[in-house]
């Protein structure tokens, strides 16, 4: 019992996933149907990207980057910018999970004993803020994207049309935010020397460029899965242990209960009459509650919208705790890490949340 409270409490998302995906069976009995409502090719690219950053996490690749950037710094601003926004570029890439999981405990080492309790909480949030904004900025930065790209068959232009603008305000204000919150004083570092796995480094990010030949569509996905399997083998066995299954079994549980109650007519006439009104306002709110990627899964049963989708499960990222599940693992890694004062940490979070989230909603119905 004490295994299974742990397991539940360990995978919130899934655990709810799968208890809705049971209640959904009610709706559609027709057991054979559920095979067809899984995306396969969402949960190929999934697969292949976690597997992919895993590997080049392990080349070292990251924390050298890291540290080029490193020595370059000599004040508490200039820091904060290279954190900040290392974690906004990397996670376009690499995923906003990814990207805070390698930044976060590192950022928190250095500034337990560099920087007082407000300024440190005030950077680690800005920081997750930065992956989950970041991470918008291509279709496989966050599980979201990905899967509204292939549900809604986007084309290149219209995503970076969408995105794009979003991007270059949350850069803006990230910048600001620095310049507000972080002083040009002093700070001494101490500058490590990583040594880069180049042959590892250089084959995963070559494979890491042919994943986004699939991503638009270029290369099938069953190309992507034989090629990835086989580098995986050759070059990094650890990557099969890496990727998050329960993610994927998260996904395909809400592809299964979405499906379910896109067959029941009272479910759908409700979601349609409600979404049909603001695909956008509707999207940012349900991630509020069940977070933006159940969000984006649910919602695109009801409405052909997708950039409405696009644009409403990205901003809604922002806000509450649960709205992204990368903001649960900088809770989860900052409880862990610095207990100092957790107060003065989710005051921050929230306060600086909702003022990304108004000013992007602004910048939305404005421009």
């Amino acid at each position: 019992m004490n295994n299974i409270k742990s397991f539940i409490k360990k995978e919130f998302t899934f655990s709810i996933a799968f208890i809705l995906t049971l209640l959904s069976i009610f709706l559609n009995p027709h057991i054979s149907t559920y095979f067809e409502m899984i995306d396969f090719r969402v949960l190929i690219l999934l697969f292949s990207l976690m597997g992919i950053s895993a590997a080049l996490e392990s080349s070292k690749a990251f924390d050298a980057l890291r540290d080029f950037l490193l020595k370059r710094c000599d004040s508490e601003r200039s820091f904060s910018l290279v954190m900040i926004f290392l974690t906004f570029f990397a996670s376009s890439l690499i995923t906003n999970d990814v990207a805070l999981i390698i930044f976060v405990p590192f950022t928190l080492k250095i500034v337990n004993t560099l920087m007082n309790v407000k300024k440190s909480a005030i950077l680690i949030v800005l920081e997750t803020i930065a992956a989950n904004l970041g991470s918008m900025m291509l279709p496989v930065g966050n599980p979201q994207n990905l899967y509204l790209y292939s549900t809604f068959n986007l084309d290149v232009k219209t995503f970076f049309i969408t995105i794009l603008p979003y991007s270059f305000i949350s850069a803006l204000l990230l910048l600001g935010s620095v310049f507000i919150f972080f002083e040009n004083k002093k700070m001494n570092f101490n500058n490590q020397e990583t040594t880069l796995d180049k042959k590892k480094a250089s084959i995963f990010f070559v494979l890491l460029l042919f994943s986004l030949l699939t991503v638009f569509r270029v290369v099938s996905e069953y190309v992507l899965i034989v090629v990835v399997i086989c580098a995986f083998i050759l070059f990094n066995k650890n990557s099969f242990k890496r990727v998050d299954y329960i993610l994927l079994l998260t996904f395909c549980c809400f592809f299964i209960f979405s499906g379910n109650l896109s067959q029941n007519e009272s479910v759908k006439t409700f979601f349609n009459l409600v979404i049909n009104k603001s695909a956008f306002i509707v999207s940012l709110l349900t991630s509020q509650i069940i977070s933006n990627v159940p969000s984006a899964v649910l919602l695109s049963q009801f409405t052909s919208d997708g950039v409405a989708l696009l644009e409403g499960t990205n901003i809604g990222g922002l806000g509450t705790p649960v709205a992204s599940l990368a903001s649960l693992i900088t809770i989860k890694l900052y409880m862990k890490n610095d207990v100092r004062n957790l107060k003065c940490f989710f005051k921050y979070f929230f306060i600086l949340n909702v003022i990304f989230l108004i000013a992007l909603v602004i910048f939305r119905f404005v421009f």
